[in-house]
């Protein structure tokens, strides 16, 4: 990657602003950091982000010509389904790729390249950190191209866009240096706001707890002996009595402090839940299958066919995509469907006049076997007019 690296460094050195435009430039820290709100700091924020991003941990893509295994691709293949890099497994790569997408509204993984090869195969795929000090990106005036500055393993590195999978939410390529909606921020104040306000009652219910009056009229210095005189009284009265000092009183104060409901303040998370396209019941794990099928194909398959598109794009030549090459990420819609309506539906494919064995098999969760993927027809049903040559096998107008 040196002779890259160089070519590439030359766009990012000295002031960036030879390159790019001061507005095609970004250091991404920052872009997320707001004083008023803070999505990273919000417990159901991230409750929903952790939840979509585990959900996606376990897609496993591959390479296949023509809907088929692409045997001489399996080396690519374990790549992007087990070990896409040194450092991190398929499931945690992929899970940390959708978390970076759902809560920053883009995800980028870099491809590390074989450049002996005759199609500069990838070799790795490293997620690139885009809240990272050094990461830039920017849209050189030369090409058009989008290119990325960034720090990996202790070293400085440069890409452009052939090189990088990016996979954006709710955005257009042109908005790729745009950030999180607006409109979520006014939720997430109100939200904050409740928390504070909370806690300060809390805070404040516990921290004036006595009004001290006395008959006599007492300096600075006198006031704070005889506050420290009435607080070891308080902290001495273990059995409940306490002997205040002779012409004081105390009387009990209750604050009770003032914060939004959480009846109030459900809507404003409801915002959130929209926004990142799951609801509480998918993050306590309490929903239905029917809830599941939608959270599946409203939230998980836009990641998962944009992740597609971006991999067969990235990684496969022209000439291997005309041939019919994919990468392609199975779709198990069906992992959450209980027992029950798994019997239900091998019950309804064993009607069909065709069926794969193993397909019955992998909806219970049952071992396959070698000649389980070869169709097979099922011969209950004949023309009325064959029943006899069918169930004896002799033609009754022959008389065989």
């Amino acid at each position: 990657m040196g002779a890259i690296n160089n070519f590439l460094s030359k766009l990012f050195a000295g002031r960036k602003e030879k390159s790019f435009s001061s507005s095609s430039v970004v250091n991404w820290m920052g872009l997320w950091m707001s004083a008023d709100a803070k999505a990273e700091m919000d417990a159901t924020f991230n409750s929903c982000v952790d939840t979509n991003a585990e959900f996606l941990c376990s897609i496993q893509p591959k390479c296949v010509i023509s809907g088929h295994d692409a045997d001489q691709k399996k080396w690519l293949t374990d790549i992007l389904s087990l070990k896409p890099n040194r450092s991190y497994d398929a499931p945690t790569f992929y899970e940390s790729m959708a978390h970076s997408y759902f809560s920053d509204n883009i995800a980028i993984a870099w491809i590390i390249r074989d450049l002996s090869s005759p199609s500069f195969d990838p070799v790795e795929i490293w997620q690139l950190d885009i809240n990272d000090s050094q990461f830039e990106i920017g849209i050189s005036k030369t090409d058009g191209k989008i290119y990325a500055s960034f720090s990996l393993n202790g070293s400085v590195h440069y890409a452009s866009t052939d090189d990088l999978i990016i996979v954006q939410r709710n955005k257009s390529v042109s908005d790729l240096l745009s950030h999180r909606s607006k409109c979520l921020d006014q939720s997430l104040k109100v939200i904050a706001a409740t928390s504070s306000g909370a806690e300060r009652a809390v805070t404040e219910s516990q921290y004036i707890r006595f009004l001290a009056q006395t008959n006599s009229q007492f300096s600075d210095k006198n006031q704070d002996e005889m506050s420290a005189k009435l607080q070891d009284v308080l902290s001495k009265a273990k059995n409940g009595v306490g002997v205040v000092p002779a012409g004081s009183t105390l009387t009990p104060i209750n604050i009770t402090g003032k914060w939004l409901p959480d009846a109030d303040a459900s809507g404003f998370k409801k915002d959130i839940y929209n926004y990142l396209g799951t609801n509480e019941k998918m993050t306590s794990r309490t929903f239905n299958e029917d809830e599941y099928q939608s959270f599946f194909n409203g939230t998980e398959m836009p990641f998962i066919h944009k992740l597609e598109a971006q991999l067969t794009l990235k990684i496969l030549t022209e000439g291997e995509r005309i041939k019919g090459n994919r990468i392609i990420i199975p779709k198990s819609p069906h992992q959450c469907v209980s027992m029950k309506t798994r019997i239900e539906m091998v019950s309804a494919m064993s009607s069909l006049p065709t069926i794969r064995p193993n397909d019955a098999l992998r909806l219970l969760d049952l071992p396959i076997y070698e000649d389980g993927e070869t169709p097979q027809a099922s011969l209950n049903f004949v023309k009325t007019k064959d029943q006899s040559k069918y169930q004896t096998g002799e033609n009754p107008k022959e008389g065989k």
